[in-house]
């Protein structure tokens, strides 16, 4: 049985080729295939995000040179944002996440952070390449681990780690876990083993749910508010514009008060 929505044969099976591949790797985030799973956004979607961005953080423009570096490998489709330059929307996507999680939780450097559903690895390069991590775990299928690799090698990406499942301690402990899309898309059985060894073992959070697992039949898992009533001192805010899949975002472990957050997530 799948695990996840992207443990579907196709997406491991295309990643494996991308990594084995020069040629596939050279254009792997326009694929059909990878933008099913990955590189979903529009124009519009990542001008919305760059809106949020350009709101809560201003300070981060002065580091979109660095930021849009994410876009030399892999060819995505990118857009011109004007004044700001020309991006991929995954990459805005992801520097909103980075964005949030600096309202959030601060200052970052030297934490132990693990990512639950890595992809190419994009946001563990844009976090890196602003905070001074300790360590940064992707935990992932084995064939989107090596393509992540592929990838932050490329940018020569300090203290990155590269996890299956099975390969996680339960004894381990983390200052931040990060799940885009990827928690809310896994099975039941896949979650709750990823509960006990990372979610309830970190002590703080920003997990990203939508729900289109809940579309499809037989598919058994967590609702949100399940997953939530597990863990202590956590918000569930609403993620805007609504037009995203991302509905709602799983918070938990900021020391400051949560009241005035939903100002941050603006249309």
């Amino acid at each position: 049985m799948e695990t996840s929505l992207s443990d579907n044969k196709e997406y491991p099976n295309f990643c494996d080729l991308a990594v084995k591949e020069d040629k596939i790797f050279k254009s792997f985030r326009r694929s059909q295939i990878f933008c099913s799973i990955v590189e979903t956004l529009t124009y519009e979607q990542g001008l919305k995000y760059l809106k949020v961005i350009i709101s809560q953080t201003p300070e981060l423009i002065d580091r979109f040179d660095d930021f849009r570096k994410n876009d030399l490998y892999g060819e995505p489709i990118i857009y011109d944002y004007g004044e700001y330059g020309k991006f991929a929307p995954t990459t805005l996507r992801y520097i909103k996440v980075l964005s949030d999680l600096k309202v959030l939780f601060g200052d970052l450097n030297n934490t132990k952070i693990i990512e639950i559903g890595g992809g190419y690895g994009g946001l563990c390069r844009i976090i890196s390449d602003f905070f001074n991590i300790d360590s940064y775990i992707i935990v992932d299928l084995k064939p989107a681990l090596n393509l992540a690799e592929k990838y932050l090698l490329k940018y020569e990406v300090k203290n990155v780690k590269y996890a299956t499942a099975d390969d996680l301690s339960q004894e381990a402990k983390y200052d931040l876990v990060i799940s885009n899309y990827a928690f809310s898309e896994c099975r039941k059985p896949v979650q709750e083993f990823y509960f006990k060894k990372i979610v309830k073992n970190s002590s703080r959070g920003y997990i990203t749910w939508n729900f289109i697992s809940s579309e499809i039949d037989n598919f058994d898992k967590y609702e949100i508010n399940e997953l939530a009533g597990k863990i202590n001192n956590h918000i569930i805010i609403a993620s805007k514009p609504h037009s995203f899949s991302v509905s709602r975002i799983l918070i938990w472990g900021n020391n400051k008060k949560f009241t005035s957050y939903s100002l941050f997530f603006c249309t």
